[in-house]
């Protein structure tokens, strides 16, 4: 993925977003679940560029996870759905535990 300078995002140029369809194939996960996980990860690496996912944790999925809802209006749904592509991200391809995961807040429909 490029950013705006024209440069690939270090996620990008380490084969992460092709380790996650590799991975969500593998697991025989449905091509549109594919893309939106490749999409969500690709948006959370661009949020938080240039630093690689690898390098980041619960606070940096939070901060991203409130953006969406708090600039963006993001559904419960899709803000769910985000959060399972990034737990898929860190638990499935970069081999990092997710305990965090538990504590973080989910929106609620109105």
């Amino acid at each position: 993925m490029k950013n705006p300078r024209g440069s690939a995002t270090g996620a990008a140029k380490s084969g992460l977003f092709e380790r996650l369809r590799r991975e969500l194939r593998v697991r025989h996960y449905s091509p549109r679940t594919e893309r939106a996980y490749v999409t969500w990860a690709r948006r959370f690496a661009a949020f938080h560029q240039p630093r690689h996912p690898r390098e980041l944790g619960a606070q940096a999925v939070e901060q991203f996870l409130e953006s969406l809802v708090s600039e963006r209006g993001l559904s419960a749904s899709s803000h769910q759905q985000a959060l399972c592509a990034l737990v898929f991200l860190y638990t499935s391809v970069l081999n990092v535990p997710a305990p965090w995961v538990e504590d973080l807040a989910r929106p609620t429909t109105v």
